[in-house]
C-alpha cells in the first residue's frame, strides 16, 4: 500500500509493507508495524497551500523522518525510502478549478528539496516539560 498524508500528528498501528509519503508537524509514531518505508510528502494539488495554512501546518518544518517505534524489539520495522525512488507528483481533481500547487512542503536536499539534510530536532528533545511515566509512577 502507498499512503500520502499531511498531518500535524501521524500515528499508525498494525501496518505492513507500506510506503508512506509524509508531512508531519510532530514526531511520527508507529506501533506493531512491519516493513514501512518513509519519505517526505510528495503531492501537489489545487489549493494544497491554502489547506495546509488553514490546518496550521508549518510549511518549513517536516518531521517525517523522526519516527518513534513503540514496537521496537531489536528489529527495525521501518526505513527511509531511497532518494532515487522518490518523485514529486501533481494531481488534478476532476471538476475542480485551479492548477496543481507545486511543492508546498519543503523537503531535504537529498530528495531535491531546499531543507538541510540534517534531521530536524525531535519534539521530545525540544520540549523539556515532557516526562516519562511507567507503571509504577502513580503508585
Amino acid at each position: 500500500m502507498v499512503i500520502h498524508v499531511a498531518c500535524q500528528q501521524f500515528r499508525c498501528r498494525d501496518l505492513k509493507n507500506c510506503t508512506i509519503y509524509l508531512y508531519a508537524g510532530n514526531d511520527p509514531v508507529i506501533e506493531a508495524s512491519e516493513n514501512l518505508k518513509f519519505a517526505p510528502f510528495n503531492l501537489g494539488y489545487p489549493m494544497l497551500r491554502e489547506h495546509a495554512e488553514k490546518a496550521n501546518l508549518d510549511l518549513n518544518v517536516n518531521k517525517w523522518e523522526l519516527i518513534f517505534d513503540f514496537s521496537f524489539k531489536g528489529e527495525t520495522n521501518f526505513s527511509e525510502l531511497p532518494a532515487s525512488e522518490w518523485k514529486f507528483e501533481e494531481i488534478t481533481i476532476p471538476d475542480f478549478e485551479g492548477t496543481p500547487s507545486g511543492v508546498v512542503f519543503n523537503y531535504p536536499q537529498r530528495y531535491g528539496g531546499s531543507l538541510s539534510n540534517t534531521k530536524p530536532e525531535s519534539s521530545a528533545e525540544h520540549d523539556q516539560t515532557m516526562a516519562a511515566f511507567g507503571i509504577t509512577t502513580g503508585q
